[in-house]
């Protein structure tokens, strides 16, 4: 076991995450796993390592690692205004650092999660089969990485030729915003008309989003149900609460709930949605069950077949 780099400042929030726990909320034990899964396939794909392999994910910024022994890294999502030794550097690429090196992340000049990927094997314990952390649950398996905590691996992979990511396969965070969503089977509960206006209509992210889940404003989704029973939700669930604001519910949702969804939106844009700040605008498009699945089918597997 080798520690590789020292947290010395976290004002943002640094998690370890992989893919997230699967076949867990029947224990009462969220999904979780990292919030923009195509940047964190990307990370992996650079390191040329399996598309699953656990990495940080640095949320808002302020934060300073310590380099103690030579790494190949990679850096996708944010741009959290990273420095190496006090040096710009961009993100979607890979880099060898050197014991002795800092690298830095700022505030989010675009988007709010970046993914720091370390070519090797991460020793950190797992719960329900999974290394991510979820805030809320704190399990005692799965560690919180504070200032002056150290990453350390089993294994770490030599150096290697500096890799990036093609330009067009690089998101662009601050472009108007549409998500692909399933009517789901709860979505004949509402007013045909409210649908068509859902629709047509635009939101604006607000404050309190979170990895739980990104609260939409805009024209209220009305309906009158009264009561349904609580039942598991489902990654990307668009729930309306009776105050009409849509929530988008992604991987620390709570694993039961009794609000009236309309369906689902896809794993493409729950990550492009997880990287988008209050204030930001999102509109709805709807999609069939076998476009999407072929879609996602597709992105797994372009990633799974790089090691």
């Amino acid at each position: 076991m080798t520690q590789v780099c020292r947290l010395t400042r976290a004002g943002g929030v640094v998690q370890v995450q992989d893919l997230g726990r699967k076949q867990s909320m029947h224990h009462g034990v969220t999904e979780s796993g990292a919030a923009d899964r195509h940047a964190f396939f990307w990370a992996n794909r650079l390191l040329q390592q399996p598309y699953d392999t656990a990495m940080l994910e640095i949320t808002v910024g302020d934060v300073v690692f310590d380099i103690l022994h030579d790494v190949r890294v990679a850096l996708t999502g944010a741009d959290l205004n990273a420095t190496l030794n006090g040096m710009p550097v961009d993100g979607w690429q890979s880099y060898n650092l050197r014991r002795g090196d800092t690298l830095e992340f700022g505030f989010p000049r675009v988007g709010l999660r970046a993914y720091l990927a370390f070519a090797g094997e991460l020793d950190w314990p797992q719960s329900y089969g999974s290394r991510s952390w979820v805030e809320k649950e704190q399990l005692p398996e799965t560690p919180v990485l504070k200032p002056g905590g150290g990453v350390s691996f089993t294994s770490i992979q030599p150096h290697a030729l500096q890799t990036a990511v093609p330009q067009r396969f690089v998101p662009n965070y601050t472009e108007p915003l549409t998500l692909d969503i399933l009517l789901g089977y709860q979505s004949h509960l509402f007013p045909a008309e409210t649908i068509d206006a859902f629709f047509e209509s635009e939101f604006e992210v607000q404050p309190a989003s979170s990895r739980m889940g990104y609260q939409l404003a805009g024209p209220k989704v009305t309906h009158d149900i009264e009561q349904l029973y609580s039942e598991g939700i489902a990654y990307g669930a668009v729930q309306v609460p009776p105050d009409g604001n849509p929530v988008v519910l992604l991987n620390d949702r709570q694993t039961m709930g009794g609000y009236p969804k309309l369906g689902c939106i896809s794993q493409r844009s729950g990550a492009a949605l997880s990287q988008r700040l209050p204030g930001a605008k999102v509109r709805f498009r709807r999609r069939g069950y076998d476009e999407l699945v072929r879609d996602w089918g597709g992105v797994l597997q372009f990633f799974q077949g790089v090691y």
